[in-house]
């Protein structure tokens, strides 16, 4: 992406706002985790045309538009032709300003509502619901392990089946329920 510097009065600095604010959506490659890991030249070239609001571009010349590069804005190669954004029929149906804001505000306003809903409790990180329940999920098997060991001499001498079972079952949904009682948030009621 520090390529993008090639181009004289564009900056690193403003690929990384396009991208964040949805100017340069399709070509960006991102990861599994959302990451940016890379940006497609000739893709990325057609989209900050075409999502590039002329007002506020500096330094014009009479007319209002920039010049077209003779050479592609993220690398050095020459930039094809023209092309319509794949996903779009053609000229006609080319993504005009107007457009691309109402999309970026559209993003905008879903990622607001993200982050109220995490700072109100609605939402948490994922990363953190993993390492709580692989925690919860230790202290269950550590809980029953434990109850084995204390009831193996307990239950060793009875011969009866159906006795074994019901003092297993007992002991067990004690064990269980003991951590549910530890593990339950606070005012949650008790089961």
């Amino acid at each position: 992406m520090r390529a993008t510097s090639g181009r004289p009065g564009t900056s690193h600095v403003a690929v990384l706002k396009a991208i964040t604010t949805g100017r340069l959506a399709r070509s960006v490659v991102r990861g599994p985790t959302g990451a940016v890991l890379g940006i497609v030249p000739d893709l990325a070239d057609q989209e900050w045309v075409v999502t590039t609001d002329p007002a506020k571009q500096r330094d014009l010349p009479a007319g209002g538009r920039p010049p077209r590069p003779e050479q592609g804005f993220f690398e050095p190669a020459p930039a094809p032709a023209a092309a319509p954004l794949p996903g779009q029929g053609g000229p006609s149906s080319a993504v005009t300003f107007a457009r691309a804001r109402a999309i970026k505000e559209g993003f905008l306003a879903r990622m607001a509502e993200l982050e109220y809903r995490e700072r109100t409790g609605a939402l948490v990180e994922a990363d953190e619901v993993r390492r709580e329940a692989a925690r919860a999920g230790r202290e269950v098997r550590d809980a029953v392990l434990n109850a084995a060991g204390r009831l193996g001499p307990e239950l060793a001498p009875i011969t009866d089946p159906r006795d074994l079972t019901d003092r297993l079952v007992r002991a067990l949904s004690g064990v269980l329920k003991k951590v549910a009682e530890t593990q339950a948030p606070p005012g949650a009621p008790a089961s």
